[in-house]
């Protein structure tokens, strides 16, 4: 028992400091010649998926981020792009001047995650929470039960 004590601060601040967070992914479709949503806000470390819905061939270039470009994207093509930093990044179509559109990375905020098709989140429809997304202080949470589930069980059977 004395071992368990001094051993679970250790595993709490393990799990604290290297259990990453998992990152969201924002989708955002490209129709009738504009990207849908056309701005989405994110947080750094997200990714958002652009999927071409048209019949034609698109692109993401950015215009103040040379790191956010796409390669031609047939209809049904994809393109993924992680953000890192915060900060407001504009794109566009290369071969549809018209089409823009804008990811806003904000640290600390709130995420907007729309799918392809609008569907609500998994935590937009039951106005929480998705556990799925369960951070570091959850996962920590989770190790201490176990560890004091498992110490309270060896002193019942008298290890």
């Amino acid at each position: 028992m004395p071992f368990v004590r001094r051993l679970l601060p250790a595993l709490v601040v393990l799990a604290l400091t290297v259990l990453p967070a998992r990152a969201a992914t924002t989708q955002v479709a490209i129709r009738n010649l504009a990207y849908q949503p056309a701005t989405v806000t994110v947080a750094p470390g997200d990714s958002v998926t652009w999927t071409n819905r048209d019949a034609v061939n698109h692109t993401v270039t950015g215009e103040n981020d040379l790191t956010l470009r796409s390669n031609t994207m047939p209809p049904n093509g994809t393109y993924d792009h992680t953000f890192l930093t915060a900060g407001t990044f504009t794109y566009r179509c290369d071969f549809h001047p018209s089409m823009r559109g804008t990811v806003v990375v904000q640290a600390g905020g709130t995420t907007t995650t729309v799918t392809d098709d609008d569907e609500a989140t998994a935590s937009e429809r039951s106005g929480g929470e998705d556990p799925s997304n369960a951070g570091p202080a959850a996962l920590a949470a989770l190790l201490l039960a176990a560890v004091s589930g498992s110490a309270a069980l060896a002193v019942r059977k008298g290890l």
